[in-house]
């Protein structure tokens, strides 16, 4: 990379790290109504979202997702239990083997919020072409491969 791409992607860097924050506080403030009051976090939202797909999941399972410790995912569980949005649940075979499985109550939650976040991006990207709408996801779409081909810093290590 010669000397104009490095102040070009320089610059670039400094436009993104100063418009991201912003735009997720935006998406933050009209977004999920439970999300902007504070009462659930974005990472129990992913929690929700993954045991709303899979039905339950251990912990080491929502660790590797989240790319935390798996006693980190406990602290977030027994908030997630305090607010009665998950419970535990002990196998069967293994007493030893503990799934984290949704509530009624955390079912309506992530279901609440999937609904919400789906009017709100509706209202957004109404509001954009078609065309951009689609260059929008192509370049998405590129930004995840990107990404899914360096690694993560936990494999570098």
């Amino acid at each position: 990379m010669g000397k104009t791409d490095n102040q070009e992607m320089d610059s670039f860097y400094k436009e993104m790290a100063e418009l991201m924050p912003k735009l997720m506080r935006q998406f933050l403030k009209k977004g999920p109504s439970a999300l902007a009051r504070g009462n659930i976090s974005m990472p129990h939202i992913f929690i929700l979202g993954m045991l709303n797909e899979k039905g339950s999941c251990n912990m080491s399972e929502i660790a590797g997702e989240l790319a935390i410790t798996t006693s980190a995912v406990t602290g977030l569980v027994d908030r997630m239990l305090k607010l009665g949005l998950v419970e535990r649940i002990r196998g069967e075979e293994d007493r030893r083997v503990v799934k984290v499985k949704a509530t009624k109550k955390g079912k309506n939650t992530i279901n609440k919020i999937i609904s919400q976040r789906r009017e709100m991006m509706m209202k957004v990207f109404s509001q954009i072409s078609s065309q951009d709408r689609e260059k929008y996801m192509e370049i998405l779409r590129k930004i995840y491969l990107a990404l899914e081909k360096t690694g993560n810093k936990k494999d570098e290590n």
